[in-house]
């Protein structure tokens, strides 16, 4: 995305709406189910061409192994089943 003409208003608009849409409400916390292997996390602005960043908030989320696939409207955490309640992730959705 790129603004050909910096004096076009509607150019500019396009552009600072795009970006507007890739830090505005793209970010969240989730703790992963207990005693489950699979987490779903609703997010609307998530697509399946999105990339989905995890950061560990927690002791017990930072010995966590995982993956995620980005689906329309969620994405879904795969992890080992545990019966601990205080595995916390922060999230930040890119490429909305």
């Amino acid at each position: 995305m790129y603004i050909r003409d910096i004096t076009n208003t509607a150019q500019l608009k396009t552009f600072l709406d795009w970006i507007y849409r890739q830090v505005a409400n793209n970010t969240g916390t989730v703790t992963l189910s207990a005693n489950a292997t699979q987490t779903v996390v609703q997010a609307p602005k998530c697509t399946t061409s999105s990339v989905v960043i995890l950061s560990a908030q927690t002791a017990n989320a930072r010995a966590v192994q995982w993956n995620y696939i980005a689906g329309n409207g969620s994405f879904t955490i795969q992890h080992a089943t545990a019966a601990t309640t205080d595995r916390r992730f922060g999230y930040m959705i890119v490429g909305v």
